[in-house]
Parts: structure tokens; sequence; C-alpha cells
């Protein structure tokens, strides 16, 4: 017979993996003989591998009570304590059985134990592809969390053993694992043989796989055919990472059975483990074909999950929960399923039937605040991996998720803390840069520039390369007045593309490494060190302003810092455009401009007027965006905030271009796919119209109701550029590029891709110094019978609508268009007393619309009637921003009162 007969004994179940169903044989046995150490030790093994170690321990207790002398109790009490991080007691239990081991094996694993003190564990801390028994492979391990990083494929041996009874192997031959053994080893019931096998299992087992391959393969020459032997040896070799020679082993196995299903599934864990996914994925298939079972799918859905096929891992996670309701890991992987592509309510809904199952299932409770984080949502986010961590504390994976929502919600210290701790428990490279980067953002340069060399002394050529001579750059400008210069302007144009695109630092032909300052300045106060009384009136006024900027929409998390940085950018914006339009300050330094040289941009004379030489300039519509950019620049490190034309000539000259992706392989990306729906008739009339394909093709591209129909009709990726007219000529300018690809693993990415070609750069350019021309001649008829505030207004949206569209920087160009639009309605008296409706990203309303007057129509509906006009007065009377916050010093010292 194979060895996909049913077999229906505790044991078998055990040795399948069906873990719950065994527990349910093992309790009612139980009832019927409490007193059976047997039994006690079997349930124990069986809690152990449900990951409920409490209960195993009282089963080891119990066992001990009546066997004071069973080796086999503190060896798996041990290791109970081990996986719970209490080391000290596991140490304790296992010098404790060593001194009434009785039987060789126990007392061998208790020495092995501990005779390791570095890592006093217990042997199933590797992971699994297959059990201690000749058969079975057991449930794949719980899903991994590393920031949603793809889990490790299972190859180790089995968590924990389980015992007939605790004497030797040979007295199993009458039970149900015994007989199993039989079955696969190809003869006819040898007792030598069965124990020869299982004594290499308990090699296996026990981590002394050299042993067991010797073993095996003693036995296999002289009996060929013993499937039992080739399954055990092709097992210690998979775990020794021989991976080949496994192949061939299990291979041998089916050339004696082609239908033995668990030569499939070991060879197709071992096959993935070597990175042969999609010959993994053969090998499932047959094993799926041959015997539809929990772990079939549940291996299968591991392989596609490892290859980021995500909708077929989930089909099979789903079928594995439909076989074997109670098993938590299927509804984790579920969830992480539904959580990379973007469905983040029903990956929430997923963890929480995995923590129904198994209420102290740690994994779920992170996976879940992650979950949570990827939908914007910071509270339940924090409440779920906080719940993680009172499970476990050490839970590195835990940590690093809390740090990053505690970063994405701008709470900086918090966040440094967090990444601390994440890196005392695992020395991850990850951590180290983000780490890097918050001590960064906080000023804290002398800790902040030694811990980017400790990353880089691991990768030398990672984009944290960038950030740390950033971090000099920061430093040797701490103290200097932040309007004497422009940073944009200073750093090697090369510098900034290569960080942009974060490549190879050794690529840089002529950029000069930033020289560390002789007498480093002081870093900024740690502490959220109180301000000056003007200080904080400043930032109490603009605290309203600030929060006008969050999008209340899913995958927007309210972040403190970005506030801050929005509401002081606002005020500043809007003091220095008063002085322009009301006080007659129209001529601008230079130096603190983008454009810090005496020249024009693109050929337009009329939007930098260079007045006595190159230290003044006229006030243009790039002077404004200056602003709300420094203060982003400055605000967040990690992003690469740069003008597009300010970097190298040749990467003008290609089109450097930002890329927003709404649909992303798998994934609708949950910030941008809602404007799929949105976007997707214009993306159909421009193909139609920009695209030469016959009528007939024409009706089936307006028919097509999604990607995968789109490029079916089509056959290839495809872009159009979608319109924007021109107020200045009445001519169509270039919109962005609405882009569908097709991508692998069965997947599509359609996207926003605007290119900054200089052609385009002019046209946009022209557009925005006319209309901030003719809003500056409106705002300036204030106090006259000619001011009418529906022009001023809709000017401002129109200047809004152009800046969307232009997207004339490497990212941020969405935050820095908001604080102007802001900035511009409060220096023409007014305050938008609203936040933007849920659901309503004003970015997209205006890269998506065809000319300003479509966008003003969206946004007046709520804006306008939310027009309240201030106490001018009392606004001129507020300190100035720029003399309070004059350093970057005093920036940084700003943005930190809220981190």
């Amino acid at each position: 017979s194979t060895m996909s007969e049913v077999i229906t004994s505790p044991l078998s179940l055990y040795v399948a993996g069906k873990y719950v169903e065994a527990l349910d044989m093992f309790d009612a046995l139980l009832e019927e003989r409490p007193y059976s150490v047997t039994l006690l030790l079997n349930r124990a093994h069986t809690y152990y591998h449900l990951e409920l170690f409490r209960k195993a321990i009282k089963d080891c207790n119990d066992a001990i009570t009546l066997d004071s002398n069973c080796g086999e109790a503190y060896v798996l009490k041990g290791e109970c304590n081990s996986k719970m991080g209490k080391l000290k007691l596991a140490k304790k239990t296992w010098t404790a059985g060593l001194k009434v081991a009785s039987h060789v094996q126990h007392y061998k694993l208790l020495t092995e134990y501990l005779g390791n003190d570095s890592n006093a564990v217990s042997h199933d801390s590797r992971e699994s592809i297959g059990t201690a028994s000749p058969l079975a492979t057991q449930s794949a391990p719980s899903p991994k969390i590393q920031a949603k990083r793809t889990p490790a494929p299972d190859v180790s041996p089995v968590k924990g053993k389980l015992v007939a009874k605790p004497s030797t192997p040979t007295s199993r031959n009458n039970d149900a694992l015994a007989q199993l053994q039989r079955r696969i080893a190809g003869n006819k019931g040898s007792p030598d043989l069965d124990r020869l096998i299982g004594d290499g299992y308990q090699q296996v087992n026990s981590g002394r796989l050299n042993e067991a391959i010797e073993t095996f393969s003693v036995l296999l020459k002289k009996h060929p055919n013993a499937i039992g032997a080739y399954l055990g040896r092709g097992t210690a070799l998979a775990l020794g990472t021989r991976l080949d020679l496994a192949i061939a082993d299990f291979s041998s196995v089916l050339s004696i059975d082609s239908k033995c299903v668990e030569a499939y599934k070991r060879r197709g864990q071992t096959r993935s483990a070597k990175g042969q996914d999609k010959l993994a994925i053969e090998d499932f298939n047959q094993a799926v074909k041959l015997q539809p079972d929990h772990e079939a799918f549940f291996q299968r859905g591991l392989v596609f999950f490892k290859s980021r096929d995500y909708k077929l891992a989930l089909k099979d996670f789903q079928m594995a929960t439909r076989l074997q309701h109670a098993d938590h890991a299927a509804w984790g992987y579920i969830g992480l399923c539904y959580d990379h592509i973007g469905m983040c309510r029903e990956s929430i809904e997923s963890h929480t039937k995995a923590i129904a199952i198994k209420k102290d299932y740690k994994d779920s409770w992170a996976n879940m605040g992650q979950a949570y984080k990827d939908w914007g949502q910071y509270e339940p986010a924090l409440e779920k991996v906080q719940k993680c961590l009172k499970i476990d504390p050490n839970h590195f994976p835990a940590w690093h998720i809390k740090a990053v929502i505690e970063f994405g919600a701008g709470n900086h210290f918090q966040a440094l803390d967090d990444f601390t701790k994440a890196l005392s428990l695992e020395k991850m490279f990850d951590f180290k840069v983000f780490k890097a980067v918050i001590e960064h953002a906080l000023g804290q340069f002398s800790v902040a520039i030694p811990s980017y060399d400790l990353a880089l002394a691991e990768k030398p050529d990672d984009s944290a390369w960038y950030k740390k001579e950033l971090a000099i750059w920061w430093q040797n400008h701490l103290d200097k007045n932040i309007r004497d210069f422009n940073m944009d302007s200073l750093l090697d144009p090369e510098f900034k593309e290569f960080f942009s695109k974060r490549l190879p630092p050794p690529q840089l032909r002529k950029y000069k490494k930033q020289t560390p300052p002789k007498s480093p300045p002081k870093d900024v106060e740690k502490t959220k060190s109180p301000l000056s009384k003007k200080a904080d009136e400043i930032i109490q006024y603009s605290v309203f302003y600030g929060k006008t900027l969050h999008q209340d929409s899913p995958g927007y998390m309210a972040n403190q810092r970005q506030q801050r940085m929005a509401g002081l950018a606002i005020l500043e914006l809007a003091q220095v455009l008063r002085d322009v339009w009301f006080n007659g300050k129209e001529l601008y330094p230079t130096k603190s401009s983008s454009i810090s040289h005496p020249y024009t941009i693109c050929n337009n004379k009329e939007t930098i007027k260079i007045i006595d030489g190159s230290r003044f300039h006229k006030f243009g519509y790039r002077d404004m965006y200056d602003i709300a950019i420094r203060w982003r620049q400055f605000s967040e490190p990690n992003d690469p905030v740069w003008w597009v034309d300010a970097l190298t000539p040749e990467q003008f000259a290609e089109g450097f271009g930002s890329h927003t992706p709404m649909i992303t392989g798998q994934c609708n990306v949950v910030r941008y796919s809602p404007n799929v729906k949105l976007s997707w008739p214009i993306f159909q009339d421009e193909i139609c119209n920009q695209i030469g394909i016959p009528e007939k093709q024409k009706t089936l591209v307006k028919k097509a109701t999604n990607c995968a129909e789109m490029w079916e009709v089509l056959q290839k990726d495809v872009w159009i550029v979608t319109p924007c007219r021109s107020l200045r000529t009445g001519n169509m300018m270039e919109g962005t590029r609405l882009t569908l690809q097709k991508s692998e693993p069965n997947g599509f990415e359609y996207s926003i891709r605007t290119p900054g070609t200089p052609p385009r750069w002019v046209d946009y350019d022209l557009e925005l110094a006319e209309v901030f021309q003719q809003l500056t001649v409106e705002v300036q008829k204030k106090g006259t019978p000619e001011y009418d505030l529906e022009r001023v207004s809709d000017l401002i949206l129109t200047t809004s609508f152009y800046w969307y569209n232009f997207m004339p920087l490497s990212r941020g160009t969405a935050a820095c268009g908001y604080i102007g639009l802001m900035g511009m309605f409060l220096a023409a008296g007014i305050k938008i007393d609203s936040m933007v409706p849920s659901g309503f990203l004003v970015d997209w309303e205006a890269i998506l619309r065809p000319q300003p007057s479509a966008f003003i129509d969206r946004l007046k509906t709520w804006m306008y009637p939310a027009r309240k006009e201030i106490n001018e007065a009392a606004f001129d009377a507020l300190p100035r921003v720029a003399e309070e916050f004059s350093t970057l010093r005093g920036m940084i010292r700003a943005l930190n009162q809220d981190a």
C-alpha cells in the first residue's frame, strides 16, 4: 500500500500535522486513562506544536509526578520554557532532568542542550520541512513578520518529538506509527529495519544529521527500495542544506512509488528552498492531485507566497482553512496575502480569525498592527502590536513594526527608542539605517553619523551613504541663517540625482564628499525643550493650518511632525507673500532661491529678473514654493526633495519623472488605487484618441473594465498623455502619463508617470508665471471696489492646478502644493476653516482634470463656503517665522516639539 492511505489514530494525525484533531483524540483517551505517562507526553508534544507552551508544561509536570525519572518530560518542558524566552528556567529544568534521566537518548539531548550555553534553545528553533516520523510533513510554522518581508521557506527538523512510550524504539512496533513505518519501508515488516529507521529519524530530530545520513545510507545499501530511508536521508540532507542530494533522494522515492505524496511534498519544499519555485509548484500540484489535503494546499500556498503570487497563495490558504478551519497559521497567511494585495480590512478580519483560534498568536497580533498601519489608522495599529509585545516582549519584528508606526505618526523620539530596542534583539541592517535617519532628523548628528557608519560597514553601497553625506552637510550648516542659502542650489546635481534614484554611490563621477566640521556644533537639544515666547506664539497659531495637510483617506496616517512642518511653512509663506503683495517688497534675495545664478530659467525672461547682479530678483511663484520646499526638505532627511531642473543637465534633458502607482503587481495601492475609477475613463478615451487602433479594437477598449482586460485587448504595454489646457495659449499641454504595464507574477502596474522634460518645463513655467502675476494684480486690489474674492480664489486654485500637473519635484509636490494653496489664501486674509473631505485627494483631482475650471468646480463646493476672513492686523503682528526659526537648528527644534 502507499502513503496516501487514510490513518485515523491520534499518532498518525500528529504525524500528518493535524494537531487540533490529534489533540481532541488525546483528550478523549486521557479521560479514560488519566494516569498514562505516554498519553500525557503525546498530548504535551501536540500542545507544543500548537504553541500552547503553558499547557504542554502542565502535562510534562503531571508526567514527572507520575514518573520522576521521565527524561522526555524534562526535555520537552525545557524546550517550552526556551520558546517562551525563559532560558534560565529552561536550563534549570534540563539540569534537573539530567540527574534523573534513565534513557540514553534523553540523557544525550539534555547534555547537548546544557553544553551550548550560547544557544540554549530547542531543536525546533530551526524551521521545518518534515517531521521525526518517516512519513508526515508537519503543519508549516506560523507566519513570520519582517515589516511585510516574505517569510523564508521551511527547511528544518520537526518542532518537538512524539513518543509512543518512554522506552526503547522497538517497543513501538504495535502502534500506528510503527505500522506506518513498515508500510513505507517497502518491506514485509522487518523489526530490525523498523528499529533502524526509527533510530535514523530520532537522529534527525536531535539534530545529528551526519549520523542520520550514515544510518540511512547503510540501510539503503541492504534495502535499496526502503522508501522510509530515502525520505529520512533526504530530510537530513535538506536540513544540512545539501539540497541537490536531498532532491535526488526524494526523486528516488518517486521512481519506486510514483504516487508517494510525501515525496512530492518534501521535494517541493526542498526545491523551493533552492529557489526552484516553478518546479516546487509542479511537485505540490501533484501532491494536491493525489491527496488534496490541508497540508498540500498549505505548502503550495507557501511557495506561491514566497513567489509573490499572493492571489494564488490566498486561494490555497483559503482551501487549507476549509479543510482544517482551526489552522491559525493558515488564517495568518490569509491575512498577510490580503495585506500584500492592498485589502487591509480583509487582512484584519483574517488575523482576527487566527487570534480567535489562538489568542496568544503573537504573529497575527503584530501583522494586524501592520495592516492597520498600512490602512492609516494609528491607534488600533499601536494597540495590536502592543498586544503582541505583551505576549512576547522580545518579539523583534513587532518592535520594528511599532517603530515604523511611531515614525509614520511623527513620534520620532518614541520611534528611536523602539528601533533601539529592536536592534538590541536583532542586528538587522534596516534597523540600523532607520535609527540613523531618526537621529539625523532630530539633529543628533554626533550619534547619527556613527550610526550611518555602522550600517555602511555592512553594506557600503547602500543609499544610506547619501543620507550620511546629507547629515554632514546639515551639520555644517546647522547654525547658519537658513535664508542665506538654498540647499537645492548648493548640493551637487549628480549627488541629488543619484540619491533620488538610489543608485550605487561608487558610480558618482565628480562628486566631492562632504567634509565634517573641524569643531562640530552641539547637537540639537534632545529633549522637547521649551522655545521662546515668540516661537511658541507662532507654533500655537500654526496648529490649525498644519492639520489641514492631513488627508482623511485610506493609507494616510496623521503625522504630527509633517503637520508641524506644514503649519510653520504656511505661516512663513503667507508672511512673505503679504510683504510682496502689500508692503512693496517684491525684490527677493537670490541667495535663498533655488535659482541662485544670474541666468533666466528655460528662456522665460518673465520668471526671474535679475536686479543688481545676482543679489536680488523679482519674487515669483518659484520663490513662493521654495519656502514650502525648504520646510519639507528639512522635516524628513529620508526623502530626496529636489527641483527636477536642478538635477544634472543630462537627466533634465532625458526627463526625470515622478512615478506613482495605483496598482503595482497584484497590489491595489491603499493610498492611490481609489483613483483608478477616476482615471480609467480618461485612459480609455485617450487610448482611442492617441493610439492608432482599429475601430473594432476601440470598442473593446471601451468595454475593458480592468488592467487584465485592457492588456488582453491591446496585447502590449501602453501609455497615454492626459490633457491639460493652457489658459495662456488655449493649447493643450502635456499632463501626466497614464501607464499600463504587465508585471509578473500575474499582475500589472497601472500608474501615473510625469516626465520633467525641458519643453514641458517651459510650458508650465510660463503658465505658472502668468497665473501668479494675475493673482498678484487681483490681490493688490484688496480694499478697492474692484477687488473680487471669487476671482482671487479661482486664481489661487488655478495656480495650484498647474503646480500639481507640473509636478516639478523629485517628491513632495503634493504636500508643497497644498501648503502653497493654504498659504496664498492666508496671505490674502482668508482662512479655509475646513479639513479636506474624507476620501478627497486634492492633487489627484488636479492631475486628472483637463482644465482649471473642472478642478475649481470640484473644490469650491466645500472650500469656498469655508472661507473666513482673518484679523489681518493681528496676523501681521505675529512674530516672523523667518526670524524666530532663522537657522536649521531652530527649524529642527520647532519640529521636535511634537516628536
